[in-house]
């Protein structure tokens, strides 16, 4: 264990132990252990919570005394709070350790000069008049004035004098600080003989008068030794590693300029995110010009916000999404719908997600996927990018014109306006063949960044270089791309090939796609495509056109974020190559177009 968070977080979840361990003969009452007091024995005037959000909390209410479980091993021990986590690491047998400075250097410790500064002093009158500084907080931080009239700020650890810093009061020539410190000195923080022993948040500040002032305004407050900025500026961190640990809250309150966030982000990723607050000051002014103007730092700290991992929230930042959800609400961040009233809404295409599109060769899986991404851009306005490697973009593309017009030869003018609407909204990622994953989602990601495309189409899996036994190959092309729709809050089309079977007369499955099982494993939703070759072949033998069989299956065998599971009926224009969902239904229009050649 290496801090109090940690040791009291196991405490608490062994605290009926912890309580016999230090009150014997006391006794559970409900949910708490009760005895009479920190000694011990028969009685009810010190409680301890057993449960719930106040685990651990104890209270004397004969004497006043309260606290956590780390102040009850004190009070029972009559020990520090450092020798009571020590004590209660062993008792659990653990050990608390810390990140011990590097090397065997010996320090020098040095000589304490100068003395109390007098209320006329130059000392004094810097401190208290041009900074505002009562001479309560100069004896409490023990401030002190050189021969030069240089103020000393000392660093004492444990009453023992670490490092010292002087400070001129007036600056130099060129406008800057008169600053020196000794040499061959421990690093320390500066402050420790201010902080009271029973304080448990503690603030680190940028600078020595800072760090006075926040004591000042009610903050128990320690300042690092040499400025902002990274790197050996903050190497006083491995020196003070066991103090920090006694306590179960930080402040950081660094200046409001990039060498102080540099600081802050170090102060922070050193000691631990979990227990640590950056306070963020307004711009251009520290804590010493709050204290001048008259502000408080109440508010500044109550705002003070934990350097929580990127991929960690609570789950109130979802409430809005989950009762939209709940109602059954539909709207574009619930993704784009299909364009068949038999999937309405039953199907719909959400961002964060990866589809994959299988289906026998031939069976019109492109064709229907085309045709889906348009009715999305219609509808939603999502932006889309097709990756077509098994067909020449000018053939992909003049095959979605017929679906945009319905017609199998539009005009050149009406192709033209087709073409317009596809330049607001479709790219085309330009390669036919085999395709390098990282090369691809190189350009997916400046698609994303550059044009805001939310819709990606990778057509298709055996395109991407990866064999067709290469399952662990297959497996990381899906992780890959899932992990890019999550990122970036898109949504991926994946085409794959089903296994070859004895005949076409069946629609495959997910669990018949070609390669591992990962990938429909992995997947959101598993989406078959099946052409109804019976029906084909009948009508080429007999002429008969039965059209109470469909044409086509579009067939969802999976759909992680939405319950619904079916086949949807569909039957084929040729003329405009759309799929319909019934067979007199007419095909739609994307693009309308009139003589006046205007397209809307």
């Amino acid at each position: 264990m290496t801090d109090i968070t940690e040791i009291k977080r196991e405490l608490n979840s062994r605290v009926v132990s912890v309580c016999e361990h230090l009150l014997p003969g006391g006794h559970r009452s409900g949910g708490e252990y009760e005895t009479a007091n920190t000694g011990g024995g028969k009685g009810s005037s010190l409680k301890v919570r057993l449960s719930g959000d106040k685990i651990g909390v104890w209270a004397d209410f004969a004497s006043g005394e309260s606290g956590d479980l780390i102040d009850l091993w004190q009070a029972v021990r009559g020990v520090t709070r450092m020798d009571a986590m020590r004590e209660a690491c062993v008792w659990m047998g653990s050990e608390l350790k810390f990140s011990r400075a590097a090397g065997d250097r010996s320090w020098r410790r040095p000589a304490a000069e100068g003395e109390a500064p007098g209320p006329e002093s130059a000392v004094a009158k810097y401190l208290t008049r041009q900074r505002g500084l009562t001479r309560e907080t100069l004896e409490t931080y023990q401030i002190r004035a050189s021969a030069r009239g240089e103020v000393i700020f000392p660093s004492l650890r444990g009453g023992e004098l670490v490092q010292q810093k002087f400070l001129g009061v007036e600056r130099d020539e060129k406008g800057k600080k008169r600053i020196r410190v000794e040499a061959d000195c421990e690093p320390c923080l500066f402050g420790w003989q201010a902080i009271p022993g029973d304080c448990r948040a503690l603030t680190i500040c940028e600078g020595e008068i800072d760090a006075m002032s926040a004591f000042q305004l009610g903050f128990p407050a320690v300042s690092v030794p040499f400025g902002a900025g990274d790197g050996k500026k903050q190497e006083w961190i491995e020196h003070e590693f066991e103090r920090l640990a006694a306590f179960d809250e930080i402040f950081v309150c660094m200046d409001p300029d990039p060498e102080g966030r540099k600081a802050a982000a170090a102060i922070v990723s050193r000691i631990g995110e979990h227990r640590c607050r950056i306070v963020e000051l307004p711009d251009g002014r520290d804590v010493n010009d709050l204290l001048l103007a008259g502000d408080d730092l109440d508010t500044y700290f109550a705002s003070a916000q934990t350097k929580d991992p990127a991929e960690l929230h609570t789950s109130k930042v979802w409430r809005e999404e989950i009762k939209r959800l709940l109602r059954g609400e539909v709207g574009p961040d619930l993704g784009a719908p299909i364009p068949w009233r038999g999937g309405m809404p039953t199907i719909r295409f959400r961002p964060a997600e990866v589809s994959i599109w299988s289906g026998m060769n031939g069976h019109g899986k492109s064709l229907l996927l085309g045709q889906v991404v348009m009715y999305g851009a219609l509808q939603t306005g999502d932006k889309c990018c097709i990756a077509s490697l098994e067909m020449a973009p000018k053939r992909t593309l003049a095959r979605m014109v017929r679906q945009a017009t319905t017609l199998e030869c539009p005009s050149d003018a009406y192709a033209d306006a087709v073409i317009d609407w596809f330049g607001e909204w479709l790219w085309i990622f330009d390669l036919v063949g085999t395709a390098k994953v990282e090369r691809l989602l190189d350009v997916f990601t400046y698609a994303y960044r550059r044009y805001g495309v939310t819709v990606f189409i990778v057509d298709s899996l055996a395109k991407c270089g990866i064999a067709e036994d290469d399952y662990v190959g297959q497996k990381a092309l899906v992780e890959r791309l899932c992990d890019f729709a999550t990122q970036h809050n898109v949504h991926v089309h994946l085409v794959v090939h089903s296994r070859k079977q004895a005949d076409e007369n069946k629609p495959p499955g997910k669990m018949d796609v070609k390669g591992t099982g990962a990938i429909t494993d992995m997947a959101f939703n598993n989406l078959v495509v099946w052409r109804n070759k019976p029906k084909e072949e009948k009508r080429r033998a007999t002429g008969e056109v039965d059209d109470a069989s469909p044409d086509a299956l579009f067939i969802c065998d999976k759909q992680r974020n939405f319950d619904w599971e079916g086949k949807i009926r569909l039957w084929y224009h040729p003329a405009s190559q759309q799929f319909l969902d019934s067979p007199d239904a007419p095909p739609m229009r994307f693009v309308q177009f009139s003589d006046a050649r205007e397209a809307w």
